[in-house]
């Protein structure tokens, strides 16, 4: 097992180093291209050589767990078929022979470990040590598996001698009751078929199929006479069914017949419906509780992580970013990930999403999330620059929440930002102070701004009782001028500072008034999507422009990407 990474960056990029003590759970999260899937093939390797390379991007440095005398020989003995005799010196010729873990040939072989000196000692700081650890210990008691290679699992299998240990995964279900009993109950869970191996399609060999009926009896199941052909021939091979089915299944038989010391996949939820990730989650998380086995995984599903929170695991996460060549590596308190789940408004709102993605983007309400998701996707197709990459679109119920979803997220290092309508100005008291904290704004800035929030509020009262105009549905800034004009710009430049933006014109149905879409909420979202068409081959198709709801949008990407922006914690955790 491994004992501490360190990379090569941390939360202020490669201004300082990230290290972590591994966990039985070890789960790489973040948006795309952050280098989650570079940071699991990384530990393979060195695992597999020893050694950190030129080609190593993520780690810095890698250190093995030192294991006991006792526990190096109980490791080799686990798999030992032979009654090779190994004494505390470990320096004598052994011949190991075990079971394969799956290659990427899935070939069975005898290892010969042969004449091992290991000084455990010095394994970390001799580097001619660690390398010999890593092929002789270490990567015998591994399994990778990552995209295809999942399916590769599922192939038929040499049954072999029963009258010895098993030399692959399936011979070890096969002769395992308990075993084939346990993975056959998760099987039946997911998907309502039985599944159990088949010695008849081909003598020699084994074949996973699935079956409405469970076998009749033991004698059915692994006989070879009339009974048991008749039984397996109505079975249906495993390559029958989907990828989902298959991906679940390879990953399930194998991890729980295997049980390697160390434990790597990239994307479990690979082909997974998000009901399937979470089940996933939950039976590698209890499988890893009851096995003393490591476990690190790249993953983009909240599913999956909600899953193997749910089966009570410890965990760490580490969330990686890489945004405009600046790299981040941050471990999130498992605790605050936790009330992302218990929170029924986080919960139903798609918060945990939020950490597969650079940036959170959170509005009022669904209308305006709709809204401004389609405008940003019309910005990456045809405005690229001004367009936000990797960003998530939620909505809380009202102004009033909007902080309850920003929190929460940028306490984990993620960007949230928060569109509100003018009429913020309105609330002061314990709202205000919620929105500013929610936004990390500090004390005496908050205070400062409730001040001219307060001068600003009674300006528009003043105006609502003279000229009958409402800040928010009659031009929001454009009732202003003046120093009063200036001094709300300038309000709402220093929220924007903490990644609060203010609707300057008033409200969401502001947007975009040369098109005069009439009517509010979810009405006016139905005509205005109406004018925006959807063909972009449309003469009538609306395109960006440099104004507008346009330029409001980039100006929030401009501090999504500015690595140095406020309102977003940097404490390493």
């Amino acid at each position: 097992m491994l004992e501490k990474l360190t990379f090569k960056f941390g939360s202020k990029g490669l201004s300082n180093h990230l290290s972590f003590e591994p966990t039985r759970v070890n789960l790489f999260i973040g948006p795309n291209n952050s280098g989650k899937s570079k940071a699991i093939s990384e530990i393979e390797s060195f695992i597999n050589h020893g050694r950190i390379t030129q080609d190593f991007v993520i780690f810095n440095k890698i250190n093995f767990t030192i294991p006991s005398i006792s526990e190096f020989i109980k490791t080799l003995n686990k798999y030992s078929i032979s009654n090779s005799e190994i004494d505390e010196r470990y320096t004598d010729l052994l011949r190991i022979e075990k079971i394969k873990l799956p290659s990427n040939n899935l070939e069975t072989k005898n290892i010969n470990v042969g004449h091992i000196t290991l000084n455990l000692e010095i394994l970390n700081s001799n580097s001619d040590i660690t390398q010999s650890f890593a092929a002789n210990y270490a990567s015998l008691f591994s399994l990778f598996i990552a995209g295809n290679t999942r399916f590769d699992l599922l192939a038929s299998n040499p049954t072999g001698t029963l009258q010895d240990k098993p030399k692959n995964y399936m011979s070890a279900v096969f002769q395992d009751d308990n075993l084939l009993d346990e993975i056959r109950q998760t099987i039946y869970n997911a998907f309502k078929k039985y599944l159990y191996l088949d010695p008849t399609t081909n003598l020699g060999q084994l074949y996973i199929k699935f079956s409405d009926e469970p076998p009749p009896s033991d004698i059915i199941e692994r006989g070879i006479h009339k009974q048991a052909v008749d039984f397996h021939k109505k079975g249906i091979l495993i390559d029958k069914f989907s990828d989902g089915v298959k991906a679940f299944t390879s990953i399930v038989m194998s991890v729980k017949a295997i049980r390697p010391n160390v434990l790597i996949i990239d994307e479990p939820e690979a082909f997974l419906h998000p009901s399937l990730a979470d089940m996933l989650g939950k039976e590698i998380g209890t499988t890893l509780i009851k096995n003393n086995m490591q476990f690190y995984a790249a993953t983009h599903s909240s599913d999956f992580l909600m899953g193997l929170v749910a089966s009570g695991v410890q965990i760490n996460l580490i969330r990686l970013t890489y945004l405009n060549e600046f790299p981040t590596a941050r471990i999130l308190p498992k605790e605050k990930i936790v009330k992302l789940m218990r929170d029924p408004l986080l919960r139903s709102a798609g918060v945990l999403k939020g950490l597969f993605y650079e940036a959170v983007i959170v509005t009022e309400a669904d209308t305006d999330r709709a809204f401004y998701q389609e405008i940003n996707e019309r910005l990456l197709t045809f405005k690229s620059m001004w367009g936000i990459k990797n960003c998530l679109f939620l909505n809380a119920q009202n102004k009033q929440t909007v902080y309850r979803i920003i929190k929460p997220l940028r306490e984990l290092g993620i960007p949230a930002i928060g569109i509100v309508d003018i009429d913020v100005l309105k609330e002061g008291g314990k709202v205000w102070r919620n929105l500013t904290s929610g936004a990390f704004i500090p004390p005496a800035v908050s205070d400062s701004l409730n001040g001219i929030r307060g001068d600003l509020k009674n300006k528009y009262d003043e105006i609502k009782s003279n000229d009958d105009k409402d800040m928010k549905r009659d031009g929001g800034v454009k009732l202003l001028s003046g120093n009063d004009k200036n001094a709300f710009n300038d309000f709402c430049d220093q929220l924007q500072d903490y990644g609060i933006f203010v609707i300057r014109n008033g409200e969401l149905e502001s947007w975009l008034e040369n098109l005069e879409i009439s009517g509010h909420g979810p009405d006016w979202l139905v005509k205005m999507f109406e004018q925006l068409k959807e063909d972009p081959n449309d003469i009538d198709y609306v395109k960006p422009s440099e104004n507008d709801v346009w330029k409001f949008i980039s100006q929030i990407k401009k501090w999504i990407d500015n690595p140095e922006r406020k309102g977003v914690p940097n404490e390493d955790y």
